[in-house]
């Protein structure tokens, strides 16, 4: 999902279908629906480097640290 193209009607999606469906849902700027977002999710933050991008994940909450764990391995 791509909130950015949203603005500020969060309620033209139905936000439930895709954040507790089956499966995975990426949000980008997910940080624009505020308290609309789920109190467990896992944040990719990508940032450039000078030889490509570097890929860090932050846990919120406890599902979330779970799947950040599996990942680290």
């Amino acid at each position: 999902l791509d909130v950015y193209r949203i603005g500020d009607d969060p309620d033209s999606i139905d936000l439930d279908d895709f954040l507790f469906g089956d499966g995975v849902t990426v949000i980008e700027w997910g940080e624009l629906l505020g308290e609309n977002l789920p109190k467990d999710y896992l944040t990719v933050k990508l940032d450039k480097v000078a030889d490509g991008r570097q890929v860090s994940l932050n846990a919120s909450g406890l599902r979330s640290q779970k799947l950040l764990e599996a990942i680290d391995g």
